[in-house]
Order: C-alpha cells, then structure tokens, then sequence
C-alpha cells in the first residue's frame, strides 16, 4: 500500500513525470507505450478532479510464468468530479518502487 500511496500522492499533485518514473520500464509483460499513457492520463485528470480517498476492494497475487510474484490492489479513488475505479500492479521481487501497470476505468 505504501507504494500505490506515493503512486497517488504524485498524481494528486500532476506530477506525472513522477508518476512516469514510478512506472515500469520492462513493458514485456505488458505491452503498452509509456508516453502515451502518460498522456492520456494528463489529459484525463482535469476531468475527475483531485482525488479525495482511496476505498480498497481487495489484492490477489499472481504468479507468472518466470516465477515472479505480482500483486494486484484494486479499489475506488473518490475523486471531487468523477469516482473512477483503480488498480495498480506491482512485481513483489523487484527492488524498485515501480508499478508495472495501473488502470483507470472511467
């Protein structure tokens, strides 16, 4: 939880060339564009408005195929415009404070 906190305190605060660093940069387990992400997501949080809280759901660990351990943690951002729910990834093996992916769903 500490790390998906930072996550969120850098996106209160727009600082999304923290949150681009806090992401990781193997995308051969997800396929993605990090700078299109970002992107995308700057232009998302004017619309959602700054986050309030974060309301858990719940986390599930995942096992890859390379013997990786990932956690999932999901829940709701409670948000002054928008409520969006939210889910970050993290590899429990790696030494970096990075998540491998995180999902807005609008």
């Amino acid at each position: 939880m500490p790390l998906v906190n930072k996550f969120l305190d850098l996106l209160n605060t727009k600082n999304f060339e923290g949150v681009n660093s806090m992401l990781t940069a193997d995308t051969a387990l997800i396929h993605y564009d990090r700078n299109k992400f970002i992107t995308r997501l700057r232009d998302a949080e004017p619309k959602l408005g700054p986050i309030k809280e974060f309301i858990p759901y719940g986390f599930r660990f995942t096992k890859l195929s390379d013997g990786r351990e990932v956690l999932h943690i999901s829940g709701m951002l409670l948000r002054e415009i928008q409520n969006i729910e939210f889910s970050a990834d993290i590899d429990l093996s790696s030494r970096k404070e990075e998540i491998i992916i995180m999902n807005y769903k609008l």
